[in-house]
């Protein structure tokens, strides 16, 4: 007789179904961490790869064009791994790997110095020379090398960049389209068209750049024929803001809706509305251009006002209160006056400010145009009732005393413009 086998109990069953669940509880988090650790390492090999992928890229462009630079400042990583900066200038990045989703980089001379991007779903970091990540998740954290939150840097212009920009279209051009408009220009100066400009007191945060014209639109005019500073630049006809008005009104400019308040110790109390239009206009067309400030000019050329900086019987005092004025750099200011400035051969840093007239080497051997004088400024003196400041042709910001029927300074435009319009 066969014996009969004997099963698990109840309590062997219970016993067993408990050590399974312990080693379940113990191995599966275990396992679930190799296979997180192991998309970590990953999504971090795919940064790497992208980061070699954009050196890569960079090499192979400056091979084609010795003049290729990606610019520095903050990019933006497309939902195709392209990226993307503050002009707006796109990059196509080769790569096969798992490319960014998103996110943004930091690059400086060609190279990621922080960033935060998104691969397959992964936050990703990198900083001081390292990619990191600690899990899935968005670019928004302003720690750790995260720069998703960070607000947006543009290309930043030096002072006196030259920057063609085609104020018919409102859109840049290049410099070969400048000299065409150039030669093919029934008038002097030119007022439409491709025309060069330079950047002024930009910063990284701007969106919008400053430009001011390279040359005069309108060669000599009056500040205010009334000979009353307190009054303003003048917008009757044929007078300094109304031919300002008159020769930029074409233009395809971003329209000036900021009034120009100069007011300085509360001397004066009158307002430049750049939004009233030409006088002689039948419809309140829009200024589509300003006047450069004497602040900006002594801000530009980093003037600190000193007695060595100075020009005039009161050096000492403050340039915006009394009747001193200073020439614009001391390359400039060791040559003025002296024996020695036809054998100097010296050229003003600032020489894109101003028009050269009779003297090469005193004055900016760059300049290029000696048939105008200086320009106007939007600011008065407020040492002098009937004073205004103006930019001189010898490279200097002087303080012209208001004559009612002089017009011994022009009209030099200065626009905004938008860094996304510009020729990358």
């Amino acid at each position: 007789m066969k014996k009969k086998k004997k099963g698990f109990t109840l309590i062997e069953l219970l016993a067993i179904i408990v050590i399974l669940a312990i080693i379940a509880v113990i191995t599966v988090p275990i396992i679930l961490n190799i296979i997180e650790n192991s998309k970590r390492g990953a999504v971090i090999d795919s940064a790497y790869g992208y980061k070699d992928s954009i050196n890569k890229y960079y090499v192979t462009e400056l091979a084609n064009n010795p003049e290729f630079a990606l610019s520095d400042g903050l990019y933006t990583v497309q939902s195709d791994g392209s990226i993307k900066n503050g002009d707006n200038s796109t990059y196509t990045i080769p790569f096969t790997g798992t490319k960014p989703s998103g996110g943004s980089i930091t690059l400086e001379n060609n190279e990621i110095t922080d960033a935060c991007i998104i691969i397959d779903e992964y936050a990703v970091t990198y900083a001081e020379g390292k990619f990191t990540t600690n899990g899935k998740g968005n670019c928004t954290n302003s720690g750790g090398g995260l720069v998703g939150d960070q607000p947006q840097t543009y290309k930043k212009y030096e002072d006196g960049t030259e920057i063609y920009f085609d104020v018919d279209s409102g859109t840049g051009c290049t410099e070969e389209e400048y000299n065409d408009n150039k030669e093919k220009a029934s008038e002097n100066p030119l007022k439409s068209s491709c025309m060069k400009f330079f950047a002024f007191l930009d910063s990284e945060n701007s969106e919008t750049v400053n430009l001011i014209l390279d040359h005069n639109t309108t060669a000599t005019v009056a500040w205010n024929s009334s000979r009353s500073n307190a009054q303003g630049p003048s917008t009757n006809a044929g007078q300094l803001l109304n031919q300002l008005c008159e020769d930029t009104k074409n233009w395809e400019t971003e329209s000036m809706t900021a009034s120009d308040n100069y007011n300085p110790n509360n001397s004066f109390t009158w307002t430049i509305d750049y939004t009233t239009g030409c006088s002689s206009d039948t419809e309140n067309t829009a200024y589509k251009a300003r006047l450069i400030t004497a602040e900006e000019v002594a801000e530009i050329t980093k003037n600190d006002r000193s007695t060595k900086n100075q020009v005039g019987s009161s050096p000492e005092a403050n340039w915006g209160l009394g009747s001193s004025w200073f020439l614009l750099d001391k390359g400039t200011i060791e040559c003025y006056n002296s024996d020695d400035c036809d054998t100097q051969n010296v050229t003003s840093k600032y020489w894109w400010l101003f028009d050269n007239t009779n003297n090469c080497t005193t004055y900016g051997c760059k300049t290029v145009d000696n048939s105008t004088k200086g320009y106007w400024t939007s600011s008065p003196n407020a040492g002098n009732s009937n004073s205004a400041w103006d930019v001189g042709s010898d490279g200097g910001l002087k303080n012209y005393i208001i004559v009612s029927t002089d017009s011994s300074y022009g009209v030099r435009p200065v626009i905004t413009v938008s860094k996304s319009k510009l020729s990358s």
